[in-house]
């Protein structure tokens, strides 16, 4: 094998690893993306819930009546 042909086969190896490693970083930056749009659906979820379940313990606590107010002697 001669310089040239070495030379070419260096040449289109580099190629080939660069065209992988484009793909690898899309997909990557594709998997972030996802990622990142997942968490942000779930927090807000999350946060839905919490504000829920926080405004049905003030009304459910509301609605009892208020029996400890007063001091038992």
């Amino acid at each position: 094998m001669g310089f040239l042909d070495k030379l070419k086969r260096a040449i289109m190896g580099g190629k080939e690893k660069t065209e992988k490693a484009g793909k690898d970083v899309k997909y990557g930056a594709e998997k972030a993306g996802k990622d990142v749009k997942y968490g942000a659906e779930k927090a807000g979820k999350d946060v839905k819930y919490e504000a829920e379940r926080a405004k049905n313990t003030v009304e459910h606590k509301s609605e009892k009546p208020a029996d400890d107010t007063e001091e038992k002697t």
